[in-house]
């Protein structure tokens, strides 16, 4: 689709982005809200979307009922919606743009130039960002419609185990490296399948409202999963520090004797070898010149 490009041209003209990475994380956030609204509330937001937000203004807890009412009804779209997603992986191991690309230019260039200028794949649907909404909508897919479709679950277990198997081979294998941020990515997707839980939750308490009018019980134990959800929604955001280590730890690490480990590989980077080559070549030149004027 076009909206991962028209979101980084977005992003890249009004936002000041300090890396590639940067942007890809931004796109991960967004991309999947966007998702998350017109792929999987479509349903109950209807016709109008700003209809819907006035009625939850004035009546919060009539999302309950919105989503109990509307959401149940479009369980069997959402398992046509997994087993599509086989075809696009099976598309996507492929890599068809790249083999154009490279027969393009292999008739203009070497094979091994070719192969480098068709590298990498698209960065606008096919970088971290846009794969990591697409798989958070999956399983937001299979967290909230499983428990009305019991189909759901193993057709998402398929869809997962085709990306194991698809992306597994295509990163490792078939594309280049792509630098990461350190663990934002994996960080963002925890919270947003944490978003998916309290969505089905709420839909679940909503699907108990609305079919068990005579005996509410069912609601008053589920309702209670809510606080529990927003106490480790909250957990996970601020108690967990997974962006430095606390200084005890590298202390206590130090203090145990723990071998330093080294992974014995040096980075060096080309253009500076090639300035120092040309640098040298110039002193040896001068060195010569010299050496001619004194004789």
């Amino acid at each position: 689709s076009f909206l991962p490009t028209i979101l980084l041209a977005i992003f890249s003209i009004f936002y000041t982005m300090k890396s590639d990475s940067e942007a890809q994380h931004k796109l991960q956030v967004w991309y999947y809200i966007f998702q998350l609204i017109f792929v999987i509330l479509v349903t109950a937001i209807g016709n109008s979307l700003i209809d819907q937000a006035n009625k939850l203004v004035e009546s919060p807890f009539s999302v309950f009922e919105m989503l109990g009412a509307s959401l149940p009804s479009a369980t069997h779209f959402y398992m046509t919606y997994l087993v599509l997603e086989w075809a696009a992986l099976g598309i996507q191991s492929l890599r068809i743009m790249n083999l154009v690309k490279f027969l393009l230019f292999r008739t203009l260039f070497g094979e091994e130039e070719a192969r480098e200028m068709a590298e990498p794949e698209n960065q606008d649907s096919d970088g971290m960002g846009g794969r990591y909404a697409n798989f958070a909508i999956s399983m937001t897919v299979a967290i909230i419609f499983s428990p009305l479709a019991p189909l759901v679950a193993p057709l998402a277990f398929v869809s997962f185990a085709l990306r194991r198997l698809v992306y597994g081979y295509l990163i490792v294998f078939a594309e280049t490296k792509k630098p990461d941020l350190g663990g934002s990515f994996w960080a963002t997707h925890m919270h947003q399948l944490q978003t998916a839980t309290v969505l089905q939750c709420i839909l679940m308490v909503g699907v108990l409202s609305a079919r068990c009018k005579a005996n509410r019980w069912p609601v008053l134990v589920a309702a209670p999963c809510l606080v529990f959800l927003a106490w480790a929604f909250q957990h996970l955001g601020t108690s967990l520090d997974w962006r430095r280590l606390p200084l005890d730890e590298v202390v206590a690490y130090e203090a145990e004797g723990a071998p330093a480990r080294s992974t014995e590989e040096v980075y060096v980077q080309p253009e500076l070898l090639d300035a120092a080559a040309s640098s040298g070549k110039r002193s040896v030149a001068s060195v010569e010149d010299i050496d001619l004027e004194q004789e």
